[in-house]
């Protein structure tokens, strides 16, 4: 089974993807700056396979879309299909 983690905060999201039967989080990254033309993506893999992109995403969607083709990516990716991905989670945040 594997689960994708998502941390969306106000300029930023944080991801990692992990496979449950072997305990391993396959890949994990950063997207920051989100809004600017100076935007940052580091996608790093458990085989020490690092990627990193400066280019300008808009928005939240942007950079989901961004964070998915880097795990599907032939060259930098783990995943064969989104369909692999059997739950999502996401840290939500609540002020009281």
């Amino acid at each position: 089974m594997k689960i994708l983690v998502l941390n969306s905060g106000s300029s930023s999201v944080k991801y990692r993807l992990f496979e449950m039967e072997d305990e391993v989080c396959l890949a994990w990254g950063l997207v920051e700056k989100i809004g600017s033309a100076a935007a940052i993506l580091n996608h790093y893999r458990h085989d020490g396979h690092n990627f990193n992109l400066l280019t300008e995403i808009k928005n939240h969607a942007e950079a989901i879309k961004l964070i998915l083709g880097n795990l599907l990516s032939p060259k930098h990716g783990v995943l064969n299909r989104k369909e692999d991905i059997d739950a999502l989670g996401h840290r939500v945040v609540h002020g009281g």
